[in-house]
């Protein structure tokens, strides 16, 4: 039976930090080899003003002409939300696969103040088994079930 760390990958991250206002990336995740990607995204205090956004992009080369996918943006997070977390799940299917879009990635925008904040892309449905051989080398240790 597959474990469930063989049929994920972590294949794209925001490093956790303190993210100050602007706008940061995952990595990159080539959707030609998975059938579906979920993104996970956790904040500390945004403060009084601040609001935290996050969306799922699409390009053809990975590189240029990102745009962003219906449906796949957050309701803007603020001081209420505080300490909390949120999931984007994207199939191929919602792709504009026949433009040739085969590329994602997270988008997070942080205004007014400085929070923590990390993001994480994990995929399934992979063709090629197991999707743990498609993690980021920063994934420095994976222990499966017994």
């Amino acid at each position: 039976m597959e474990q469930l760390t063989e049929q994920l990958g972590l294949v794209g991250v925001t490093d956790p930090s303190s993210h100050g206002t602007g706008t940061s990336f995952t990595d990159v995740i080539d959707m030609s080899l998975h059938e579906t990607a979920k993104f996970t995204m956790k904040i500390g205090d945004p403060g009084v003003a601040g609001v935290v956004n996050f969306r799922v992009q699409e390009s053809i080369d990975g590189a240029t002409g990102w745009r962003d996918i219906a449906g796949k943006a957050i309701t803007p997070l603020v001081v209420a939300d505080a300490d909390s977390q949120v999931i984007v799940e994207v199939s191929e299917d919602e792709m504009d696969v026949n433009a040739l879009y085969r590329y994602l990635r997270g988008v997070t925008e942080v205004t007014v103040n400085a929070v923590l904040l990390d993001a994480a892309a994990l995929v399934d449905g992979t063709a090629y088994k197991p999707a743990s051989d498609f993690q980021l080398a920063s994934v420095v240790e994976t222990i499966g079930a017994p």
